[in-house]
């Protein structure tokens, strides 16, 4: 992702040359069959979520980290009872339930994390503004945020959150945006090991907005306006240049919301372990068959 993010240029173009590749004006913005034309090459500006692949989801709540090792362990137990106690334990039996009982509560407790990182992201995607003052054939008009399509003039004014990420084309002296909720480093630090964009500790501080760029990095430059930042001061207006899933907000969350493709290094160990543990189960269950 962070490939994709230093290639993109719209900081370094001039207000003309932006104009250009959009195909628009920022004074008279789009027309209304524009708009509906790009509506359908770009979709909504919505950020799309990621199928859940139910099946391994469950079974990883089971089985994964030391899941395997308690039912394995609760099975053996199991047996020690019946039939290989002779006279059955009774202490082998609540053991066995004992380990049941945490394997089902560490299940539980797995879901119960997936479930609040969900929670945490849907709360995060409904912050966005649910309609927008927009020029288009010339005039300004109110349209619904997830309706607005790259290329669309955007008005801004104190109190406004960005609907999408914009490129400002003009703005007054006490423009400043507030991006806290990309600088807080839960989101941020899954692309940078520090957060994204300029911050102090325990507070945030408002992002000045400029026409002209103010950094080479596309995340830094003040004449760049990120998704879900509010406007804390002054107004602006701004050309979008990303929507949906294209926005930086979209392309953390579909970070965060996508299935890992390899183990990290503590799951790694985790599974040596397990793999360790549960060969030298095998081994003494070997054993005492023979002996048995």
């Amino acid at each position: 992702m962070l490939a994709e993010l230093t290639n993109l240029d719209w900081h370094v173009l001039s207000v003309e040359e932006l104009q250009k590749r959009l195909h628009t004006s920022w004074g008279d913005g789009l027309s209304s069959d524009e708009a509906h034309r790009r509506l359908q090459q770009y979709g909504e500006n919505i950020v799309s979520g990621v199928p859940t692949q139910w099946f391994q989801t469950i079974f990883g709540y089971f089985f994964k980290g030391f899941g395997s090792i308690l039912l394995i362990g609760c099975i053996l137990v199991f047996v020690s009872w019946k039939p290989l106690g002779d006279p059955p334990a009774q202490a082998n039996l609540a053991l066995a339930i004992v380990l049941l009982a945490v394997f089902f509560i560490q299940a539980a407790f797995n879901a119960w994390q997936d479930w609040s990182s969900s929670r945490v992201m849907a709360s995060i995607t409904s912050m966005l503004p649910d309609n927008c003052l927009v020029i288009r054939n010339g005039s300004q008009s109110t349209v619904v945020a997830t309706d607005l399509v790259p290329g669309d003039v955007l008005l801004i004014k104190a109190g406004n959150k960005l609907p999408a990420d914009v490129r400002f084309v003009e703005a007054s002296a006490d423009a400043h945006f507030d991006r806290s909720i990309l600088t807080g480093g839960g989101l941020t630090d899954i692309i940078y090991s520090r957060p994204l964009l300029t911050t102090v500790p325990g507070e945030s501080i408002p992002v000045s907005a400029t026409v002209d760029s103010t950094d080479d990095n596309y995340l830094e430059t003040h004449c760049i306006g990120l998704q879900s930042t509010p406007c804390i001061s002054g107004t602006a207006t701004a050309i979008v240049i990303s929507t949906g899933d294209s926005t930086v907000f979209g392309r953390i969350a579909r970070l965060t919301s996508e299935p890992k493709t390899g183990l990290t290094t503590l799951e790694k160990e985790v599974l040596r372990f397990v793999v360790i543990i549960c060969s030298i189960m095998l081994s003494m269950i070997i054993v005492v068959i023979i002996v048995w």
